[in-house]
């Protein structure tokens, strides 16, 4: 079904009972593209649709399996199901873009239903039989874009798989927690990626590795997977945006601390982080890490510090160990390298439970230090601030600095199939502590991968693909399973001599009917010849054996003889069809018996 952009806007419906199942697209939109227009989902069922079938077609023609959203498209998903769909690029289940056209806002809302088992980046044969691919139900194409009004929004009531997010713009998912569903999710703009950049650039770190803009009311736990990340930490920054989805101040940069769920096991590598106020307009968002390592700061602190205004003493039992930045380096290289400096900690009054702030005189430097393992007691800091000062203040505390490189070692790599039905890449040892390793797996025909663990950790891959960090001996082992049969029953008839049906080549059937003959006059029969005819199917084209028409005239008897006198029976030929020429004949006949009558009377006169 489609929803064009041509002639205005368009409004369609979709209930219980109803299905667009089945189909297939060489390009985008297998089930439905809409278009400047509003496609609302009731309730039924949209499954078994491919897009892409033609592989010569970039990617961006190659998406949207279920459901493709463009330009001032609208879909609203109330109820029903979106399942069982295929792209052989990205947005299996259902795929946003948000460009702009016509004036129409582009959006998605999935409010309730169910989407799932959706594959991305399949393989599709001539008989449109699919093979591989990944899981996939909702992806965000990359289109240049930033307005808060353009999104895609999954509700809590809505049941969407995992409820992962593919951005193509990064190649990477974005994955809210349950708690964090009723959540408005789409791309950033390039001025946004910009002014993000600059703040990461600001504080010493690479540009972002991701962006994305997330709205929705209160904080919000993500996943972002899909990242290609060094051993360093890694950040989250946040820049809040107007009603137009324009960042309105890079100062406002907000830096959270995200953590690696899957540091030992693969690379690229998932991270979570929690953004602890998205409301309003919402927030641009970027992932961002050192670029390189430049050595780790270790702080030792003392147990307590005097506040002396009120001579009273705080207990702030800490350790601090942070990957630094190349200006962390470049500033601690200036003063002296590996010297003991002044330090103060000043805790984010954010924070809950913060018992207050300390306040250092003669700062020199100022950087902010978010890090998971930013420890002050036993409060973990989401978002700190690390003073290094130079001379005496009221509340300084005096530590060491230090420099630590990682001691180098080697690590093995052992690899596994269970069960067979594939190969993988061969295992290795003697390999660098920290070095990168990509595993290869391949599934024999009509297999794909079922699970892949990484020393008993189950690991995802993409693309048959695994990438493992060596900071340890590994032992990756992989199980394949055969992979699913989807009917195609296609257009062509199948029939024998009472029904007819569409088959699937592994012979299921459906649409079984019986016959519905009429007949068909192959030879039409003459006065002396049989004709014959055959009954036919109206729906398959089914044919029965012919049967003969009788002729159509009569033949002479045994006892008729046409050349005795008085005779009346037609003629040898059976032909009766002139009887014009027969009344002349008769006419022409009897004026010649008249003339002989007169001519004969006329001379008995004369001899008398």
């Amino acid at each position: 079904m489609v929803l064009s952009n041509n002639g205005g806007n368009h409004n369609a419906a979709m209930y219980e009972g109803a299905e667009i199942c089945n189909n297939k697209a060489e390009q985008t939109g297998g089930g439905t593209m809409i278009s400047k227009g509003t496609f609302t989902m009731n309730g039924g069922t949209i499954s078994g649709n491919i897009s892409g079938t033609n592989s010569a077609k970039g990617e961006a023609y190659r998406i949207g399996g279920g459901v493709f959203v463009r330009r001032g498209g609208q879909f609203i998903m109330n109820g029903g199901a979106i399942e069982n769909n295929a792209a052989t690029a990205f947005g299996g289940g259902v795929c946003f873009d948000a460009s702009d056209y016509g004036g129409t806002v582009p959006k998605i809302e999935l409010n309730a239903g169910t989407i799932n088992n959706n594959l991305m980046q399949v393989t599709v044969d001539d008989e449109y039989q699919i093979t591989g691919g990944i899981s996939n139900d909702l992806a965000v194409t990359g289109k240049d874009y930033g307005k808060c009004d353009r999104y895609l929004y999954i509700s809590r009531e809505a049941a969407v798989g995992d409820q992962a997010v593919y951005f193509q713009t990064d190649s990477k998912t974005v994955t809210p927690a349950d708690s964090s569903l009723d959540i408005r999710l789409g791309n950033t703009s390039a001025a946004n990626v910009t002014a993000l950049t600059n703040a990461s650039d600001s504080m010493g770190w690479s540009d972002p590795l991701a962006t994305f803009w997330v709205q929705r009311d209160g904080a919000a736990k993500l996943t972002v997977r899909g990242l290609t990340l060094n051993d360093l930490p890694v950040y989250v920054l946040s820049l809040p945006v107007d009603e137009t989805g324009k960042v309105l101040d890079a100062s406002e940069a907000q830096v959270y601390a995200a953590r690696k769920t899957n540091t030992e096991d693969t690379n690229p590598r998932d991270i979570d982080v929690t953004l602890p106020d998205v409301s309003g307009n919402g927030y641009a968002v970027a992932v961002v890490q050192p670029s390189q390592d430049h050595g780790t700061l270790v702080i030792q602190g003392p147990e307590t510090i005097e506040r002396n205004k009120t001579g009273e003493h705080y207990p702030v039992t800490y350790t601090v160990t942070y990957d630094m930045s190349e200006s962390m380096e470049s500033m601690i290289e200036q003063s002296g390298g590996e010297a003991e400096y002044v330090l103060t900690i000043d805790r984010d009054a954010r924070l809950v439970g913060n018992p207050g702030r300390f306040n250092g005189e003669s700062i020199s430097v100022t950087y902010r230090l978010p890090h998971s393992e930013f420890i002050v007691g036993d409060v973990l800091l989401a978002s700190a601030m690390l003073r290094i000062t130079v001379g005496e203040g009221n509340y300084i505390i005096p530590s060491n600095v230090t420099k630590t490189r990682k001691v180098e070692t080697t690590y093995s790599l052992t690899t596994q199939v269970n069960g067979g039905n594939g190969t993988i890449s061969a295992s290795k040892a003697g390999l660098a502590a920290g070095s990168h390793e990509t595993i290869v797996f391949t599934p024999d025909s009509g297999y794909q991968i079922d699970t892949v663990t990484v020393n008993g950790v189950k690991a995802e891959v993409r693309s048959n693909m695994l990438e493992v960090i060596m900071d340890a001996d590994k032992t990756v082992i992989v199980t394949y399973k055969s992979i699913p049969h989807i009917h195609n029953h296609g257009t062509a008839w199948k029939s024998d001599a009472d029904n007819h049906w569409h088959e699937c080549p592994c012979g299921d059937r459906k649409d079984i009917a019986a016959h519905s003959f009429k007949w068909v006059i192959d030879k039409e029969p003459t006065a002396t010849r049989k004709g014959s005819k055959h009954e036919e199917c109206t729906v398959c084209g089914y044919k029965k054996a012919a049967v003969a028409i009788p002729a159509k005239g009569s033949t002479v008897k045994p006892s008729d003889h046409p050349d005795k006198p008085g005779n009346t029976a037609s003629s040898n030929t059976g032909d009766s069809s002139d009887p014009v020429l027969w009344s002349a004949l008769l006419f022409i006949s009897g004026g010649a018996v008249i003339g002989t009558t007169v001519v004969s009377r006329k001379k008995k006169y004369n001899r008398s």
